[in-house]
């Protein structure tokens, strides 16, 4: 009879324990909701863009769009700082964003890993969270705005082969300059690069260098690969920027020379920067995916003001890209498609 009255008082013992335990992650969560509730009704629509970096054309362009939907939409207080590529400096900022009580936080992140104990902080404190442009790895993430960067990375490689078509097995050897491995963006523009590339037989991938975006690293690794194998005829970059030194790498090795020259070296990249697209028309460069830079901005917007209305908001939101060649880019550009040569 005792043990069987132990038994059951062990059973209500391990039942309170379980409803003790379920109750504190319910008063956490509660918390954080009530947090932010009152600052929805505090009479100020506050919102805060943790921006990677601010001084590129791309980032300016959707630091602006930003500010301007925020405007436009009614939010009282934008706030848009720079971590200048620091994770130390956004993790700050971030948490700076939190002291002034902004009703969502958006965050372009300057590192995917690094970044996600400043995004743990928002959701402690009841702050929603959006990841705009690049990936965030960890945290609550109320939604992300991106490209396809798979898409566009395999995007390149396809205009890559359709050049090529017909040229024998493995003969159209390639170089594929990887950027920052810190963005995911850029790693998955590398992964769809090497997905196209794969999909046409001529093309193989001879080298593949990681260059964390450095100009100087670019540089060396264009020549060291050409050094190694000289017969290299297209080169792939995450995005357009980069490309200046890849040119001046291919000048200063003699191997620079405009489409329709049979030597030339295929250039490719991600982003559609002005200069860029201007290459194009040039003979420089072959394929420039040209990315919504200001999408990016404005749709995090609506997103946190459709979210603090109490609307739903999708977990993911797409972005268009558009490819442009030599052949297309005076078209698109006259009729407003590319941010990079707008008026």
């Amino acid at each position: 009879m005792k043990r069987a009255l132990a038994l059951v008082l062990i059973c209500i013992m391990a039942l309170g324990l379980a409803a003790c335990g379920t109750s504190g992650g319910g008063d956490g969560e509660s918390s954080a909701n009530e947090a932010f509730e009152a600052r929805l009704n505090d009479g100020v629509n506050r919102i805060g863009f943790a921006m990677a970096d601010i001084t590129g054309q791309a980032p300016q362009r959707e630091a602006d769009a930003f500010r301007a939907k925020a405007e436009e939409l009614g939010f009282d207080d934008v706030m848009i700082l720079s971590a200048e590529n620091s994770v130390e400096t956004q993790i700050s900022q971030i948490r700076d964003m939190i002291t002034a009580e902004c009703d969502v936080i958006c965050i372009y992140s300057a590192d995917a890993d690094g970044v996600v104990p400043a995004v743990q902080s928002c959701n402690e404190a009841g702050i929603p969270v959006i990841a705009v442009d690049r990936g965030i790895n960890g945290g609550e993430i109320l939604c992300s705005i991106a490209s396809n960067n798979i898409s566009d990375g395999r995007d390149v490689a396809n205009y890559f082969g359709l050049m090529t078509a017909g040229e024998s097995e493995d003969s159209v050897k390639v170089l594929h300059i990887i950027g920052n491995l810190s963005s995911t963006a850029q790693k998955e523009r590398a992964d769809g690069f090497r997905l196209g590339c794969e999909s046409w037989g001529q093309l193989t991938i001879v080298d593949e260098v990681a260059t964390e975006a450095d100009a100087d690293r670019i540089y060396n690794a264009v020549v060291d690969a050409f050094r190694a194998t000289p017969d290299i005829k297209a080169i792939f970059v995450p995005y357009d920027q980069l490309l200046s030194s890849v040119v001046s790498a291919l000048q200063e090795i003699g191997m620079f020379y405009p489409v329709g020259d049979e030597r030339h070296v295929m250039l490719g990249a991600v982003d559609g920067a002005t200069e860029q697209l201007e290459w194009l028309s040039a003979g420089t460069n072959d394929i420039s995916i040209s990315l919504d830079f200001e999408g990016f901005g404005s749709e995090a917007v609506t997103a946190a003001w459709n979210y603090m209305q109490g609307q739903s908001v999708a977990e993911t939101i797409q972005t268009t890209s558009i490819p442009v060649v030599a052949g297309n880019v005076d078209y698109l550009a006259g009729n407003g498609y590319l941010w990079g040569l707008s008026k």
